[in-house]
């Protein structure tokens, strides 16, 4: 299951996602229509690449934020552009 609430994401003044929540059952489907800039964010902050200002995403009933390892290890993600180089 994934879980978010209330989840906000704020760069300086500018409010990339303001006040989403939102519950994905398991076996369920979801897809998200959203402009590029927008969707990036709310995954990002799914997957803890980056920190909410406010609210909760949970995976499985883990905390992304406080349970980090336990959450990830149940979700696969493959971003655009990776965030790290390889020498």
């Amino acid at each position: 299951m994934i879980e978010l609430d209330r989840l906000v994401k704020k760069f300086g003044g500018l409010v990339a996602v303001n006040d989403l929540s939102l519950k994905i059952g398991r076996g369920e489907f979801f897809a998200m229509l959203a402009p590029t800039p927008r969707q990036d964010h709310h995954l990002k902050l799914l997957t803890g690449l980056i920190k909410p200002t406010s609210g909760r995403a949970r995976i499985c009933g883990f905390d992304i934020q406080t349970q980090p390892l336990e959450a990830r290890q149940r979700l696969a993600y493959v971003p655009d552009f990776p965030f790290f180089t390889i020498n």
